[in-house]
């Protein structure tokens, strides 16, 4: 009974057609039956005869098959040097790790040019590198206003697909990486792809992404309209002011804030009594 109690996985059904799980080791800690995704096989079969002990058979390619937790599996050539010395594995979505300064919680990006500070995304993200969106842009005169060309929006909305969605193009990304046995392993980062997407060339656009071409267009040109700026003063304003109701320096907010929090702590050190 206590095994039952303290082993067995319940799971009840949520409102939103969710899971959750009440008892029991947590999914992504349990290993999965085949032993792992990612097994190597050799492609020689046994013979049908017997063969004498000092006849060797020549040695033949090894292939990596990856097997799917829904049963099926793939198969991907792979030269035996290259199978000695690397592996690639095949990592599952609790396999990936985020680095915290690039989930944008680390310093502040700035412009190269004017040094200034980069309100919304980086200034090297993919979106600012096909229609930058952190400079004031001049406002358009309608009766001198031309649509943009048709062909240009199309080639960056699939030069940015390349980012999104590097695993249909075959680019490297994070579920698929060559990990080397005699290098230590560093965390991958895929903010500037220009260099992999230039080695890649030309290649068809993957039939199962036609769908969603209009979906990054409408993502480049919103971003490219909208102003990350007024937007953060109005969901996030400044709490501290000045007489003429404008906002402080964020050097004056910096030493505002470090006084506050030096009168805290000594009021709190003569609460008790220090």
């Amino acid at each position: 009974m206590l095994h039952l109690l303290l082993k067995t996985s319940i799971f009840i059904s949520l409102p939103n057609e969710c899971l959750c799980q009440l008892s029991g080791e947590a999914l992504i800690y349990i290993p999965p039956r085949d032993g792992g995704l990612l097994t190597p096989y050799s492609t020689q079969r046994p013979p049908k005869r017997g063969l004498d002990s000092g006849v060797t058979l020549p040695r033949k390619r090894q292939k990596l098959i990856s097997i799917n937790p829904s049963g099926g599996s793939r198969h991907m050539k792979a030269p035996v040097r290259q199978v000695a010395s690397q592996l690639i594995i095949r990592r599952t979505p609790a396999d990936i790790s985020f680095a915290r300064s690039r989930m944008f919680y680390g310093r502040p990006s700035r412009d190269p040019d004017t040094y200034r500070i980069v309100v919304g995304l980086p200034y090297n993200h993919a979106l600012n590198h096909l229609n930058p969106a952190y400079f004031k842009k001049p406002r358009l005169d309608p009766p001198t206003y031309e649509d943009p060309d048709p062909a240009e929006q199309a080639r960056k909305a699939r030069h940015l697909s390349k980012y999104i969605f590097p695993l249909q193009h075959g680019l490297p990304n994070v579920f698929s990486h060559v990990a080397s046995r005699n290098e230590t392993y560093r965390q991958p980062n895929f903010i500037d792809r220009e260099h992999e997407i230039k080695l890649l060339g030309r290649c068809n656009f993957p039939k199962r992404l036609k769908d969603i071409h209009s979906l990054l267009d409408k993502m480049i040109w919103r971003h490219g309209k909208c102003a990350y700026k007024p937007l953060r003063d109005r969901i996030c304003p400044s709490k501290i002011t000045t007489a003429d109701n404008k906002a402080m320096d964020s050097s004056v907010i910096l030493v505002s804030t470090m006084l506050c929090s030096f009168g805290f702590s000594l009021t709190s050190a003569v609460g008790n009594g220090v």
